[in-house]
């Protein structure tokens, strides 16, 4: 019902994830992870991680650092290689707003 209507947040806060996976594949990344974010940290880590692996592939590590300190940088495992990806890729590029972001992040 929320689907065919369009209020896929809806579907979520009813506590039916499908909507999460749905704005994923979607790639409706804000609107996922701001409500993954409402379902809890499990949930939000899940995402991030998702989000994570599309950034990395598509080499997008400034924009994947923002992201992450947008979200508070959570100290879980299954992030923990992509803040190093990030903050060695951030590093061998050598541009001064790269590395302020990097430093926000960590």
């Amino acid at each position: 019902m929320y689907i065919n209507e369009g209020k896929i947040n809806k579907l979520v806060e009813s506590g039916d994830m499908q909507g999460l996976e749905m704005l994923a594949q979607r790639g409706q990344w804000e609107e996922c992870l701001q409500l993954a974010e409402k379902q809890g940290p499990d949930f939000l880590n899940t995402y991030l991680m998702k989000f994570s692996n599309m950034m990395l592939q598509q080499g997008q590590f400034k924009e994947l650092a923002r992201v992450m300190t947008r979200y508070n940088t959570p100290a879980v495992q299954q992030l923990l290689k992509v803040y190093k990806t990030i903050s060695l890729e951030v590093l061998a590029a050598v541009n001064d707003i790269e590395l302020q972001v990097l430093r926000e992040m960590l």
